[in-house]
């Protein structure tokens, strides 16, 4: 929407301007733009605005100018991603590629380190954004699940289960902070895969008792390079270790049974297994979300496995 205001300001001080190549058309701009007419006349574009064909045309005919205030939000990274998706929560389709477009940077980063190290900022950005959308509307996972990606890599797999342990950790009712803990534990569980043979991860029939044995190890993997990169909070770290563990003592590492499990490795159980269900693999078809949640609820192999209680929360989530 453009409107037409009368604004006298310094555009030295309290401007920059912007070069129109930075735009996309069919973007949601996360800041106003401001086009120079006279010397206090300007017409601004309110941020939140769908940048379509006409009003890219009109940006391309003027001189447009940004507040300084602003300029960090200017080129979308993981750290503004928030700035970004609130404006365009409007869109929720819109805003799940912004989630898939800066997953992608993180882990391409993350894969190019030498020593695992990533930037636990991007962490926080990601995880932030993700938390803003589930609570802004309560049915975001069950009214675009459909729009998530049939892909069981590493680094869709993280994006998903961090947006289940972060829908399930709201609907438990966790605080925020908890909120947060609990997506940097889902989004960061399974980042010592990298640290895997990746003939074992890839392979697509049964693994033998060594190679088994080898993946049993990503959860410690996965606490190493979390720890090296500085993140220490006993609730993420305890997560990450023990989202193998299983309610009738038969995971690992530690075989703990229900009531040595804590909440956080409960909810990241269940959505770790949940999108591991619903992604194809070479040796089988994806489940349906109902189809996954029963298989987890009533397999004699899984019944066990796994806090009810949250399931069945989860399953009012997706079903309501």
């Amino acid at each position: 929407m453009i409107s037409k205001v009368h604004k006298k300001f310094d555009y030295d001080i309290d401007f920059s301007e912007l070069d129109t190549a930075n735009i996309d058309v069919d973007t949601f701009l996360p800041y106003d733009v401001y086009i120079k007419q006279d010397d206090d006349l300007v017409i601004v574009i309110k941020a939140g605005t769908l940048i379509d064909k006409r009003i890219y045309n009109i940006l391309l005919s003027h001189s447009i100018y940004m507040p300084i205030e602003d300029d960090g939000k200017q080129y979308l990274n993981c750290q503004n991603l928030e700035e970004y998706v609130r404006y365009a929560k409007s869109n929720s389709k819109y805003c799940i590629d912004l989630l898939y477009k800066m997953n992608d940077v993180f882990f391409e980063n993350f894969y190019g380190s030498k020593d695992y190290s990533f930037n636990a900022q991007d962490v926080d950005g990601i995880v932030r954004s993700i938390i803003f959308l589930v609570q802004h509307n309560e049915n975001f996972v069950k009214d675009n699940i459909k729009h998530f990606r049939n892909d069981s890599s590493l680094k869709h797999h993280s994006l998903h289960v961090c947006i289940y342990t972060i829908y399930l950790g709201n609907a438990l009712d966790f605080i925020e902070t908890e909120l947060l803990d609990l997506g940097v534990a889902g989004y960061l569980q399974d980042i010592g895969l990298k640290k895997i043979d990746q003939s074992i991860v890839a392979k697509d029939s049964s693994l033998s008792i060594d190679e088994m044995e080898d993946i049993q190890k990503h959860t410690l993997y996965s606490i190493q390079i979390v720890k090296h990169n500085r993140i220490h909070r006993p609730d993420i770290i305890n997560g990450i270790k023990h989202h193998h563990e299983n309610y009738d003592g038969s995971g690992y590492p530690d075989r703990l049974n229900s009531s040595h499990i804590s909440k956080f490795a409960a909810v990241l159980s269940i959505c770790d297994v949940f999108d591991a269900l619903t992604c194809s693999r070479p040796y089988r078809k994806e489940m349906s979300s109902f189809e996954a949640l029963t298989h987890m609820m009533k397999d004699t192999d899984m019944a066990h496995r796994f806090n009810h209680q949250y399931i069945k929360t989860f399953i009012k989530l997706l079903a309501k």
